[in-house]
């Protein structure tokens, strides 16, 4: 996660699974996530924070959601989901051009 998309989809695979770096055992990531494909990879939370991970969000259901929807998309499908396009009452998928 990063990059061109600062944010996945994904599921939780586990919590509280020990750090395989930390060698006392103490430390814990709260969740290790697994991400939709295209990526499909395993990500360590390392706190529950909102900053890092969220419930699911129903996108174009709730204020707001576009920006969540926008920042899912890699960068190139943002640049053609545009405000002349897209609505808070719209939604944007990937495959639109």
């Amino acid at each position: 996660v990063g990059g061109a998309r600062p944010w996945e989809a994904g599921v939780v695979h586990a919590v509280h699974e020990p750090d395989p770096d930390d060698g006392s055992g103490r430390r814990k990531f709260a969740y290790i996530v697994l991400t939709d494909p295209p990526t499909a990879r395993l990500v360590s939370v390392p706190q529950d924070s909102n900053d890092l991970i969220r419930a699911e969000v129903c996108f174009g259901q709730r204020a707001g959601a576009l920006w969540f929807t926008r920042m899912s998309l890699p960068q190139a499908a943002r640049r053609r989901c545009d405000a002349a396009r897209c609505s808070e009452s719209e939604r944007c998928s990937e495959g639109e051009s």
